[in-house]
């Protein structure tokens, strides 16, 4: 039945959601789509609307890839991407077992008024929810998933129908690795350093004088985009005098 399936349809497919979030696979307008569920689900609550099953599973299944993909994009650094996932599945469990509970008061007439109630009142901060809009914007300082600020900003008094801008940090910014081949040692590693990257610093044998302390080529290749504050590693000529032949004529 109903009350037993669609509970389990939903952690499942917000599983596939989440780890869409995790791999950085994008999905459009999340944020609309949990608001939107909030509105379409409350309302089918406080209206008592009964569609066949497999719509039902459906509509919850989509929604599911939203509320999914929303967790898996938020995963805090650090974090086991399977631990964590396990965490918020198992938690929704937990919260739709109390939902069947508080479902289970329809057996009575009051239980029934409460529970549709309960339904409008989601269905209201549904529609509260798609007045808010998110952005990302790349920071240095602030981690991955994490709010940089609002607009208007925290604290200011606005009226009910203002949209309110999230801007959410996607992490450190890329830049384009400059090409530091010719530099000096020195040179090079302060031209990466100015450029937000580390350096990794190789010797490498060279029989040219002239390459002595030259960066002779690097990795990753000049112009690639890498992610602000990553490692390229350059390899610093060092002159070694080449052998020469021992002669024949000299023996004996």
């Amino acid at each position: 039945p109903a009350i037993w399936l669609l509970p389990v349809v939903f952690p499942l497919v917000m599983a596939f959601g989440g780890a869409l979030g995790v791999a950085g696979v994008p999905v459009p307008a999340v944020e609309t789509g949990i608001a939107t569920s909030a509105v379409i689900l409350g309302l089918m609550v406080a209206l008592a609307v009964r569609p066949p099953l497999w719509v039902a599973a459906v509509i919850v299944g989509v929604f599911a890839i939203f509320h999914g993909h929303a967790h898996g994009t938020e995963l805090p650094e650090a974090t086991n991407p399977l631990a964590y996932s396990l965490g918020f599945v198992i938690a929704t469990g937990l919260l739709h077992i109390a939902g069947i509970a508080f479902g289970l008061l329809v057996r009575w007439p009051a239980g029934t008024l409460a529970v549709r109630a309960g339904g409008a009142a989601i269905a209201l901060a549904g529609v509260g929810f798609t007045s808010v809009t998110a952005s990302q914007e790349a920071s240095d300082d602030v981690p991955s998933g994490t709010v940089i600020r609002t607009s208007p900003p925290a604290g200011e008094s606005v009226s009910p129908d203002t949209t309110i801008t999230i801007v959410v940090s996607s992490g450190a910014g890329s830049v384009s690795v400059p090409n530091v081949e010719t530099l000096t040692r020195d040179n090079a590693v302060k031209a990466l350093e100015n450029a937000g990257l580390k350096a990794d610093v190789q010797e490498q044998d060279v029989t040219d004088a002239g390459q002595d302390g030259i960066v002779i080529r690097q990795s990753p290749a000049p112009g690639q985009q890498v992610e602000r504050g990553e490692t390229v590693t350059i390899f610093v000529g060092k002159y070694r005098e080449p052998e020469l032949p021992l002669d024949p004529g000299g023996e004996g």
